[in-house]
């Protein structure tokens, strides 16, 4: 009998955490759930830690790809094996909290919710805090305009989405939503795959509830991609916005259409500062990093953004720190920004 359930858990060399993880899963109501571990084709331990688990519990179905594709292209093997109605991610240094599986069976959602999404904790060491599940839930509606504003960033005036919405965690899926259209995890992307993801699916739903209780544990790991300084990050950051221009071209709105391009590249512009070009990491001299500034906004893509009507409007969603940023960009005063985050590390 399928189960309701999928947990999907895709896994590359974590053995250090991925016991945690799979004890905080194996803990749930073992009825009602089935776990899809796929193996990035690790080189540690990780795949023999899984199969001792698989071994013990006959809900596991454990897959071991021949190459290391990726994290979406794992996750793409995965949802194409999941037999639960309904789909929920884990990333395996990530716990789950006690009881979350029988506090979703317990509380009856209807049949006609898309998408449920739930609150997290950030947590710094592999350990379950012990959180109790209230037996009253406060309970809110979301629009798919709120979320998708949410996942962008921008800031619409009523009131902001209360928890992070461009994870794949902490929310449940409905699988039928998925296979009926075709959806599938970008696997050119290195980053921001998780986001496109869920804007995809929210362009397919209807019913988005909010749950007000804890259903995910995040591990804060310094060392991890998002992180860590990436000397990619531009280029990714440019893949990213022509995947994003995509989904963006199939919405009808045409003022919603440019609104969403144009504040994610703000954005992204934003982000190359501060991961790329503010990074303490970083091992680029000023002037690699002047010459890259100058190559990004040499790109006819975001050369557009400044001669857009509506950029007074997007500018209100961000703060007084991004606006300078903006402002400097625009202006291409390069080594102004160079300098202000040299002087920002050298006061940390």
């Amino acid at each position: 009998m399928d189960k309701k359930f999928s947990i999907i858990l895709p896994f590359y060399n974590a053995e250090a955490t991925i016991q945690l993880t799979l004890d905080s899963i194996v803990q749930q109501n073992q009825e009602n759930f089935e776990i899809i571990c796929v193996d990035d084709c690790s080189t540690d331990r990780s795949l023999k830690i899984v199969q001792n688990y698989s071994e013990n519990y006959s809900n596991f179905k454990v897959v071991s790809l021949t190459s290391n594709v990726g994290v979406s292209e794992a996750r793409n093997v995965a949802l194409n094996q999941a037999k639960g109605e309904f789909i929920l991610f884990v990333d395996a240094d990530d716990l789950l909290p006690r009881n979350f599986i029988d506090f979703l069976n317990h509380y009856k959602f209807k049949e006609e919710y898309d998408l449920l999404i739930f609150n997290y904790d950030t947590i710094y060491q592999q350990i379950d805090v012990g959180y109790t599940y209230p037996t009253q839930v406060s309970v809110r509606k979301l629009t798919v305009e709120e979320c998708q504003d949410a996942i962008i960033g921008i800031k619409s005036g009523k009131e902001s989405c209360p928890t992070r919405l461009t994870s794949l965690w902490a929310k449940v899926f409905r699988r039928k939503i998925i296979e009926s259209n075709q959806l599938l995890f970008d696997s050119q992307l290195k980053i921001g795959e998780d986001s496109l993801f869920v804007f995809d699916y929210l362009q397919f739903v209807s019913e988005i509830h909010f749950y007000d209780v804890i259903a995910y544990y995040y591990y804060q790991n310094s060392r991890s991609l998002t992180h860590s300084f990436q000397p990619q990050m531009v280029e990714n950051d440019v893949a990213w916005q022509l995947a994003f221009s995509e989904r963006v071209k199939k919405i009808a709105d045409t003022d919603k259409q440019e609104k969403y391009r144009y504040y994610s590249l703000a954005k992204g512009l934003l982000n190359i500062c501060y991961l790329f070009i503010g990074h303490k990491g970083s091992s680029f001299s000023i002037n690699q990093k002047k010459e890259c500034l100058k190559a990004i906004l040499e790109n006819p893509m975001y050369q557009d953004l400044w001669k857009i009507p509506i950029l007074n409007e997007l500018l209100a969603s961000f703060s007084l720190q991004e606006h300078v940023l903006l402002y400097l960009l625009k202006n291409r005063q390069y080594l102004i920004i160079i300098w202000i985050f040299q002087l920002k590390n050298r006061m940390k």
